[in-house]
C-alpha cells in the first residue's frame, strides 16, 4: 500500500487525520486482532488527545477558544465540549450563546457517546430526541 500526506492545516491536525481515517479504521476495526487491548486503549487516548489539542489549539496563548475554529469538531461530544469551552469567553454574548447550546446539546452527546450499546429502536428514539433538542435549540435562537 502506498499512503501519502500532506500538510493541510497543521501538522497536528494532519497526523490526528491520518491517525483516525487511515490508521484507526485497521487497528481498531476488524483487523484488531493485531494489536492487545492496552495498545487499543493507547491508540484511542492519542486519537482522542490530538482531537482535544486540535479543538483547543490556541486556548493556551490567547485564554479562549477561537469561535471561528470548528477544526476538531468530528463527533456530538466534540460539538458539545466545543460550546462548554466557549462558555469561558469574557464577552458576555458570546458566553451567554455558549451556555444556550450547550444546554441543548449534552444530553444529546451523553446518548450519542453510548450508541454502540443501543438496540434498533433506542437509536430511534434517540434520533428522535435529538431532531427535538436540535429544534428548540433552534427556537431559542
Amino acid at each position: 500500500e502506498l499512503i501519502v500526506t500532506s500538510l493541510s492545516e497543521s501538522p497536528l491536525h494532519s497526523l490526528y487525520l491520518t491517525l483516525h481515517n487511515v490508521f484507526s479504521p485497521k487497528l481498531l476495526g476488524s483487523d484488531q486482532q493485531y494489536i492487545g487491548h492496552k495498545l487499543q486503549k493507547i491508540l484511542m487516548a492519542l486519537e482522542d488527545g490530538l482531537k482535544r489539542a486540535i479543538l483547543h489549539r490556541g486556548t493556551r496563548a490567547s485564554a479562549h477558544v477561537r469561535e471561528d475554529d470548528t477544526s476538531g469538531v468530528h463527533t456530538v461530544g466534540d460539538e458539545f465540549r466545543y460550546w462548554s469551552d466557549l462558555m469561558r469567553s469574557k464577552d458576555p454574548a458570546k458566553s451567554s450563546r455558549a451556555h444556550v447550546f450547550a444546554k441543548h446539546l449534552k444530553p444529546v452527546a451523553e446518548r450519542f457517546a453510548k450508541i454502540r450499546d443501543m438496540s434498533p429502536d433506542l437509536v430511534q428514539r434517540m434520533l428522535d430526541d435529538t431532531q427535538e433538542s436540535l429544534n428548540d435549540l433552534w427556537m431559542d435562537q
